[in-house]
């Protein structure tokens, strides 16, 4: 009995007090390689949209407007010759809203890459920022100074 109570108190704060998950929704059945998904609100308006890493591109699936637990394809970005899968998302323009960031790999050097979001529904193609040493595989963004940008 000594062992059955801390078992039930575990389930029972865990369901009461954080709440329980909904069930999956599966976005789509068809891709071939899944390797990254991010969430994100691209467009600032209250939606979560996804950006995932999918068969050598880079999808925008964004939901629908009417049925929010249905997502289209929004936009593809072309990955380039190689990726490092890694992807993440940050406002590094400090315009308001989402840019996509990227490792990517082009004739054996590596490259942080940046996809900006113009604001009008669309991402730009990547630019590079800068070689990256070694084989890197994270990293991150932030005001590392005083100033406000």
């Amino acid at each position: 009995m000594k062992r059955i109570a801390p078992t039930l108190l575990s389930i029972l704060f865990s369901t009461v007090l954080f709440g329980q998950f909904s069930d999956p929704m599966v976005i789509n059945p068809g891709f071939n390689t899944l390797e990254k998904t991010v969430a994100f609100d691209i467009g600032n308006d209250g939606r979560t949209d996804l950006i995932a890493l999918v068969d050598n591109e880079i999808r925008w699936l964004a939901p629908l407007e009417d049925q929010p637990d249905r997502y289209i394809l929004k936009q593809a970005l072309p990955a380039g010759p190689s990726f490092a899968k890694p992807i993440w998302m940050s406002d590094l323009d400090h315009d308001g809203d989402a840019d996509i960031l990227t490792i990517i790999q082009q004739l054996g050097t590596y490259y942080l890459a940046w996809y900006t979001y113009d604001g009008a529904g669309f991402f730009k193609p990547f630019e590079l920022i800068e070689a990256l040493p070694g084989k890197p595989t994270t990293w991150a963004t932030g005001n590392l100074d005083p100033d406000p940008s």
